[in-house]
């Protein structure tokens, strides 16, 4: 091999060395994002063993028994269980009702207390019932089940109202709560703790219009609830175990074909590196006889 050609080979012998290096660089900054990512797993997961979340007490024929608190079970119940019933408000003091009732209410509904009912049964609470096709048969159910007086307190908690004694009580308002977020206990809880949603039960207290009774909801929170407890968490700590151990494999994977990289960079590298030490030594050796040739 020729002076000239041995330096054009030494060119880009240390070309392609420095572009090895420069992927090697970006492996190493790969694998410390990789032990970012596991430390924030890592610290998702400590976080996780306080986990907790709200319960209520219900009362069933077996006894006292408890249920997540969610939307759907504060607001409806079934036959033969007791419980209180609660209103979810947001910041604004809107009531929240369910999609399949606030898509239903048309300009007029909320003129009358039966046709508000009606949707509240065929569209939310019964809406897989085919058994149940009338207005009565709908109102009947709701009463054997506990709904109708919560429900219709709630309608007039939206509209307002002026009780038999001239008291003015000034409409709520409502918001439309989407069904994925019903029976999302954390959705729920995390509202709760960053004071975006509300809770108000209804009270065995009552206001009477025109001589019929309406349950009166007043405002509660966790700490003062007896009927509601935040209680630590099994299942969510199980869950980001599980969370946090199939994040780390696949973390462990990524490394693992990440070294491989770097194994077979560093191979490359070194290869390249004997050849440009040999090269080096032949241009060495050129020059040499050249100047030795030069000054003979």
């Amino acid at each position: 091999m020729g002076m000239s050609a041995s330096q054009v080979r030494l060119l880009s012998l240390t070309s392609r060395m420095h572009d090895l290096e420069f992927q090697a660089q970006g492996v190493q900054y790969s694998k410390l994002d990789l032990a970012d990512d596991e430390n924030e797993a890592y610290e998702k997961y400590l976080d996780a063993m306080d986990a907790s979340k709200l319960q209520m007490t219900v009362v069933t024929a077996n006894g006292n028994e408890f249920k997540d608190v969610t939307y759907t079970n504060l607001v409806s119940r079934s036959a033969g269980v007791l419980q209180s019933m609660y209103a979810v408000t947001n910041a604004e003091g809107n009531i929240l009702l369910p999609e399949q009732i606030t898509s239903k209410i048309g300009v007029n509904t909320l003129d009358s207390l039966d046709s508000f009912l009606e949707i509240v049964g065929k569209n939310y609470l019964y809406s897989g019932r085919a058994d149940l096709t009338t207005k009565d048969e709908i109102f009947a159910e709701m009463k054997n089940d506990g709904n109708y007086d919560y429900w219709k307190s709630i309608y007039y908690q939206i509209i307002g109202y002026q009780n038999d004694n001239g008291e003015f009580v000034n409409s709520r308002g409502y918001d439309t709560i989407y069904a994925d977020k019903t029976t999302d206990r954390d959705w729920l809880m995390d509202g709760i703790n960053n004071a975006e949603l509300f809770l108000c039960k209804m009270t065995t207290k009552s206001d009477t219009l025109n001589g019929s009774s309406i349950n009166i909801f007043a405002k509660t929170g966790v700490a003062e609830d007896p009927d509601i407890t935040e209680t630590y968490s099994e299942e969510l700590v199980n869950e980001a175990r599980t969370e946090y151990e199939h994040r780390v494999k696949e973390l462990d994977i990524k490394d693992s074909k990440l070294d491989l990289t770097l194994s077979q960079i560093d191979t490359q590298h070194s290869a390249l590196k004997t050849e440009y030490d040999s090269v080096k030594q032949i241009v060495s050796k050129s020059i040499e006889r050249s100047y030795k040739t030069f000054n003979a």
